[in-house]
């Protein structure tokens, strides 16, 4: 509305920010006036993940099987954008069908036939690796070891791995 003669002329501003720097000033105002929101990821077996689901494949709550909710839930860790790239992944590979209001499973166990490999175009899975692209070497070599190690492993059992006779060796160079 006007304001003595002049007209207003107001602004809304969106900033999303994965993480954001809480010592700019931006952020710190935000956080000081409660503007700053924190998205949560969905709960597992909730109505809320259940209705997304069967809204993004246009089906009825009933329809979307317990072993797609779990995958679904499992690969997108709940966060909602992922959660549909996963639906449409899901879909286009033909995982999944939907015809008549029913959803079919069409590689069964999903979890080790699905190949997300294919999905790097995706952001759930291209800002994973673009993530672990990021890390210094040491925190690649981490990431790396602990894919192979079964259980908790030391700093120990990393640098002795990289030194083996019978494991390539000299790949960790000096462990920090």
């Amino acid at each position: 509305p006007p304001d003595n003669g002049h007209v207003r002329n107001n602004l809304a501003l969106v900033l999303i920010c994965r993480d954001p720097p809480e010592d700019h000033v931006a952020i710190k105002n935000a956080l000081a006036k409660g503007w700053h929101v924190a998205p949560k990821p969905l709960t597992k077996n909730t109505a809320t993940v259940q209705e997304f689901i069967s809204k993004a494949l246009r089906c009825q709550k009933s329809e979307v099987p317990k072993e797609l909710e779990d995958f679904i839930m499992a690969v997108s860790t709940g966060y909602p954008r992922y959660m549909q790239e996963a639906i449409e992944e899901l879909q286009k590979y033909r995982y999944i069908r939907v015809a008549d209001g029913r959803v079919e499973i069409l590689a069964k166990p999903l979890e080790s036939k699905v190949h997300m490999e294919e999905w790097v175009h995706t952001t759930m899975v291209g800002g994973a690796i673009e993530r672990i692209e990021r890390m210094d070497p040491q925190q690649q070599l981490v990431l790396k070891m602990s894919t192979i190690f079964e259980g908790s492993f030391s700093v120990t059992d990393l640098a002795a791995s990289t030194h083996s006779q019978y494991g390539g060796g000299g790949g960790a160079g000096n462990m920090k």
